[in-house]
């Protein structure tokens, strides 16, 4: 399915870290860990990038999605 483009997937983190007091380190290794295994199990890293705001948004969250080479992003908040 992701050979033929049926299935992608989004984010590419191991986990969804903390956006509101993040450590830019500990982001970029869960993002390194989780696309070195997208890599290895299916031949394909992810593209876009996902925030869902569980903890709040970081000012410069998508900057360094776009520094990871991530194409677009797309940022969630739950109404209250």
């Amino acid at each position: 399915m992701v050979a033929n483009g049926q299935l992608e997937f989004v984010n590419g983190g191991l986990v969804q870290n903390d956006e509101a007091t993040p450590n830019y380190a500990d982001i970029l290794r869960n993002f390194e860990a989780g696309q070195d295994f997208l890599r290895q199990e299916f031949g394909t890293v992810s593209k876009i990038g996902w925030q869902l705001d569980p903890f709040g948004h970081s000012a410069v969250y998508a900057s360094l999605m776009a520094e990871m080479g991530m194409e677009a992003i797309f940022m969630g908040r739950i109404n209250e």
